[in-house]
Formats: C-alpha cells, sequence, structure tokens
C-alpha cells in the first residue's frame, strides 16, 4: 500500500491534469447580445409603471385613496403576469 504523504502528493497534481483536461479552450465562449442577457418582461414593465407611484409616492403618504384608484388599472396587469 501507498504512503500517505506519497498519496496526498499525488492527489492534487492528478486533479489538476483532471480539471486541465475539462477545460474549454480559451475564447471559445459565444458571443452572446447584451439584448439577450438583458431581462425584459413587458408585462413586469407594465405593472411597475403603476406600482412604483403607489408604493413610493401614496403608500408613504398613506394616500390610501390613490391606491385605491390605482387598483382597476392594476389588477389586469397582475392577470396578464399569471397568464
Amino acid at each position: 500500500m501507498m504512503s500517505p504523504r506519497i498519496l496526498l502528493s499525488i492527489l492534487p497534481v492528478g486533479a489538476l491534469f483532471f480539471f486541465a483536461a475539462c477545460a474549454e479552450e480559451y475564447g471559445s465562449v459565444p458571443e452572446v447580445s447584451v439584448e439577450e442577457i438583458t431581462p425584459s418582461v413587458a408585462e413586469l414593465d407594465a405593472v411597475h409603471e403603476i406600482m412604483e407611484p403607489m408604493w413610493h409616492q401614496a403608500f408613504p403618504a398613506k394616500d390610501f385613496t390613490a391606491i385605491q384608484a390605482s387598483v382597476p388599472e392594476f389588477e389586469p396587469l397582475l392577470l396578464a403576469l399569471e397568464g
């Protein structure tokens, strides 16, 4: 049986060769456009248009009339997100 000292010195070298063999070549990552990796959900943007003034203006001011007034606009947008 191999001594533990020899085994501990061989394992890191073996791991290094293993990971080097698995690595892809430099530059092999495909080009990806900014539009492809930029998240954009039209329905979520529409919800944000209504939610942002409610959250940042009406809610801190405790303007419950403004919050209630925006509910009819808000509900169909939330239903669109579910679909």
